[in-house]
């Protein structure tokens, strides 16, 4: 997993059911070869801010942990974007010390962080797993070497064509000797892992299972 050869991408969401009330942040952490890193987990009563600030203290936790350079940080949430850029003050109390928390993990970076702010749709994954955190479904935290070896590797190729669904036409037949429920299932991983959904070698195995045994019988 390279560490310094291009520029990360990072998906922050934090939400609160009440506001304040029981809240929950969730982050997708994408490295330049497409691998993905999913988190997401509750937080107790807190504000819909608050939660975003440590969606995105969480996330920049984890790429300095995997000793990203270059980062580039996209968030539905107007006002943290605004503030961490320094167009917007921090005047609310409540988020002074977990903004400075995070300004302090943010400067820890060889390169350049950069924030934009995305359109809730344009950030649908992050909202999804901080929803299933809510709900009692969390991806617990994870650093150190279990961090590293719970990313998703994906051939990059492989996901534009998944993402795109064109493909050459020399690339559109399909393989010979493959049955077609296999490339389906095939298929449908990639379109999962580019996505930013779970998708586990151990669930493939399982899928797959039933055309493995007719090659092996």
């Amino acid at each position: 997993m390279s560490k310094d050869s291009g520029t990360w991408l990072l998906f922050t969401d934090g939400g609160s059911r009440g506001n304040p009330g029981l809240a929950a942040y969730a982050f997708v952490l994408v490295d330049p070869a497409g691998g993905v890193y999913q988190e997401a987990e509750c937080l107790g009563r807190m504000t819909n801010n608050q939660a975003e600030y440590y969606a995105l203290l969480n996330g920049l936790e984890a790429a300095l942990d995997l000793g990203v350079h270059h980062l580039h940080v996209r968030s539905d949430s107007e006002l943290i974007v605004k503030q961490m850029q320094g167009f917007y003050q921090v005047k609310n109390q409540d988020l002074r010390e977990i903004y400075e928390r995070t300004k302090a993990l943010e400067v820890r970076f060889p390169g350049r962080v950069r924030f934009e702010h995305v359109r809730r749709e344009a950030n649908k994954r992050s909202d999804e797993l901080c929803n299933m955190a809510m709900d009692g479904n969390p991806s617990p935290k994870k650093r150190g070497p279990a961090l590293r070896e719970s990313f998703i590797s994906v051939d990059p190729e492989s996901l534009a064509k998944a993402a795109s669904g064109s493909a050459s036409p020399k690339e559109s037949k399909k393989p010979k000797g493959f049955a077609p429920g296999l490339l389906a299932t095939l298929e449908e991983a990639l379109k999962k892992a580019s996505s930013g959904q779970p998708i586990t070698a151990s669930e493939l195995a399982i899928q797959i299972q039933p055309w493995l045994k007719r090659v092996t019988d």
